[in-house]
């Protein structure tokens, strides 16, 4: 049993200060967003996006439609994906880094591989591309089945996580060795680095998955 929540434990620095890489992939949500069109055929539209939108927002749906306009991205599906994943993921995920910031070193991440592959033999919506959904991120680090065989600018990204994540886990620190240079994440400078095909680097993490918009909507989302 866990003697208080996580969340509250985190902000407290009450946990093991060891350094902690920390991330989330870039369209957590987009899988449950596309679901409906992978079980019926039948693409989102503005309407039906509208109506979940209202559904899980009510009184801020409107601020919510404005914020993710529907002709903002290539089809409503693609918006309802952004809106799940940045209210339940991604304004959590920092203010997770923020938080044990204070506490220990950091080292932030968004996996944002636009074309990343999926799991095997699972259907795919077709008005709108995933993305880096949830649990995708493993098919760069794990050799596995689970998952569509990784192209050659893809091997590139997964043999530059690995040597991150194993640099991390044996030294504490990430980058160096020849790897793309990757600064810790801290209260004055929130560096997350973008880990995707052709393109790791330093990304405002806060400004592309709308943290303002949701900590000023509601800090409940």
């Amino acid at each position: 049993m866990l003697p208080e929540a996580p969340s509250r434990a985190i902000a407290a620095g009450r946990f093991a200060r060891v350094p902690v890489l920390h991330g989330s992939t870039h369209d957590e949500m987009s899988g449950l967003a596309g679901r409906d069109e992978i079980l019926t055929g039948t693409p989102l539209t503005a309407q039906t996006y509208a109506e979940k939108i209202t559904g899980r927002f009510g009184k801020d749906a409107p601020a919510v439609l404005a914020e993710y306009a529907v002709s903002d991205y290539p089809a409503p599906g693609a918006a309802l994906s952004a809106v799940l994943t940045d209210s339940e993921w991604s304004a959590a995920a920092l203010d997770t880094q923020r938080a044990l910031a204070r506490h220990t070193r950091v080292y932030a991440y968004d996996f944002a591989d636009a074309r990343a592959p999926y799991f095997v033999n699972v259907p795919r919506p077709a008005s709108f591309p995933l993305g880096t959904g949830h649990m995708v991120d493993l098919a760069y680090l794990f050799e596995n089945d689970l998952f569509e065989p990784l192209d050659e600018a893809q091997s590139g990204l997964s043999r530059t996580v690995t040597a991150y994540w194993s640099r991390f886990a044996a030294t504490g620190r990430a980058g160096g060795a020849g790897l793309p240079a990757w600064k810790p994440f801290t209260e004055r400078g929130p560096y997350v680095q973008r880990l995707a095909s052709g393109d790791i680097g330093r990304t405002d993490f806060a400004a592309d998955h709308h943290y303002a918009f949701w900590k000023a909507l509601a800090p409940s989302y």
